[in-house]
């Protein structure tokens, strides 16, 4: 699938609309108003991030896996090492689980009837995007594209930015109302421009912090519905390694049945 030749989505033009018009709101803010020239950076630092950090979610490779054209499930392509043991689960003729004895330690790969692949624990299908896809999130349909090992970071980054820009836009509407310079016959169109702000800053406040813990367990939204959520999992040293660590070595990975589960 061409990321760049995706159809329009309307969800997509809606959230790039709303971007787009609580970036307008901030820079006439800063031309409007007196504030502090440190403001104004960060108010700019912070939107121009958001902006680059949503097209980069958008318009990024998730993390695919190349789909198996070429053939169909092939035995003779299962060789991994001497100390390799491989056991094979059929079912309906086609091979859907197989157990990898590796040094004494079992894996089990689940096999994509869509991709004709193997699948470790940490790829997982989208049926939107009807691709494979290496760490997947979700798939957003609110920019038309999964969330992956790929773009997650920048999906991250997106979403801690627009929380930023969105505490601007609530913080300056507040200002407004008890300023004496509005005129009173737009103070109802503020309030409830104050309102919306609110509401969108405390939903992205609640995401910042239901995905930061899933940085601190180092752990996906799929996983965590799968297997719940464990405080014993929580290592802050994961947010520091989430961000200082970046490897895009397994995007479009050549599917083959040697994938070994990390």
């Amino acid at each position: 699938m061409d990321l760049l030749k995706r159809k329009k989505s309307k969800h997509r033009i809606i959230t790039f609309t709303l971007h787009t018009i609580l970036l307008a709101y901030l820079i006439l803010y800063c031309l409007c108003y007196r504030i502090s020239l440190l403001k104004k950076v960060r108010i700019y630092f912070f939107g121009f991030v958001s902006l680059i950090s949503l097209l980069k979610t958008y318009l990024s490779n998730p993390g695919f896996i190349i789909k198996n054209k070429e053939k169909k499930y092939d035995k003779s392509v299962l060789f991994l090492g001497t100390n390799t043991l491989i056991n094979i689960t059929s079912e309906y003729k086609m091979p859907f689980c197989r157990e990898i004895v590796l040094d004494g330690f079992v894996f089990t790969e689940m096999f994509c009837i869509e991709c004709n692949i193997f699948k470790n624990r940490s790829i997982s299908h989208c049926n939107v995007c009807d691709r494979c896809v290496m760490e997947r999130d979700h798939h957003c349909p609110w920019i038309d594209n999964c969330i992956g090992a790929a773009n997650f970071k920048y999906f991250i980054i997106s979403i801690y930015t627009t929380t930023t820009c969105l505490y601007f836009t609530t913080e300056s509407t507040y200002r407004m109302i008890y300023s004496a310079f509005i005129p009173s016959f737009i103070l109802p169109l503020i309030f409830i421009f104050t309102i919306i702000f609110s509401l969108a800053f405390i939903i992205f406040v609640a995401l910042s912090f239901y995905y930061t813990m899933l940085i601190f367990c180092n752990t996906t939204a799929i996983q965590y519905i799968k297997n719940g959520f464990s405080y014993s999992k929580i290592n802050p040293k994961e947010f520091l390694r989430f961000f200082c660590t970046f490897n895009t070595s397994y995007i479009e990975s050549t599917p083959g049945t040697k994938t070994i589960p990390v």
